[in-house]
């Protein structure tokens, strides 16, 4: 089974959980460690659950990146549309509505106009 993993950047380390997996925690110095010490939690985390006879949950957490392009549009009703559409199909729309190529200025804001 594959689970989600989080990880979050700490002061001076990496920390990663499991959202699916409560209590299935570490930490390392780097992604990398961090990534292959809560590869070895999972495994340690499911043994366990096995030896003291509970059921494994099934993985049911999904997880992605959201850019603030999205979220713009979402605030315009348009999360759906838009996340359907290819780079080049929003390009062509934030062109339409005046978002780049020089109409607008930066965050769909028009360009004050020069007295």
């Amino acid at each position: 089974m594959r689970y989600a993993v989080v990880i979050e950047k700490a002061e001076h380390n990496y920390s990663a959980y499991v959202p699916d997996l409560p209590g299935c925690v570490t930490t390392g110095d780097t992604v990398a460690e961090t990534l292959r010490l809560i590869g070895e939690a999972i495994e340690l985390h499911l043994e366990g659950m096995q030896e003291d006879g509970e059921a494994i949950p099934s993985p049911t957490t999904r997880a992605a990146y959201v850019s603030s392009y999205f979220a713009s549009i979402g605030r315009k009703g348009g999360v759906a549309r838009a996340a359907r559409m290819t780079p080049a199909q929003r390009s062509a729309s934030a062109r339409k509505a005046g978002r780049i190529g020089g109409k607008a200025g930066g965050r769909g804001r028009r360009k004050a106009q020069p007295e």
